[in-house]
């Protein structure tokens, strides 16, 4: 390689908080859930979960993510779907389990 090529630096690695991991954690294990029962059964404070999880509102959870730290969804390890007058159903996504799985 010549001087004056740069090497493309390696991404760093993603780094979650621990209350992020419990969530991971439970959904790996129970399965698809609404912000109020995830919040119950990993034991993390309901207030939260918004910036843990991400806002549903996408310009929200941007804003959050660069005041705060990266949401789950926005690193796409859960994915939040909602139906028509029901809560959020927040779901594990691969690259979730796959985190989980080196993280463990």
């Amino acid at each position: 390689m010549t001087a004056t090529k740069k090497q493309k630096a390696a991404p760093a690695p993603v780094s979650i908080r621990k209350p992020q991991l419990r969530l991971l954690e439970t959904l790996a294990k129970v399965g698809p859930m609404t912000r109020k029962a995830l919040a119950e059964k990993a034991k993390v404070d309901p207030a939260g979960c918004t910036e843990y999880l991400g806002s549903d509102d996408a310009a929200t959870r941007k804003a959050n993510d660069k005041k705060h730290f990266p949401s789950l969804v926005s690193l796409g390890f859960v994915l939040g779907e909602s139906k028509d007058g029901e809560p959020t159903t927040y779901k594990i996504t691969p690259a979730g389990k796959t985190y989980l799985a080196k993280a463990q």
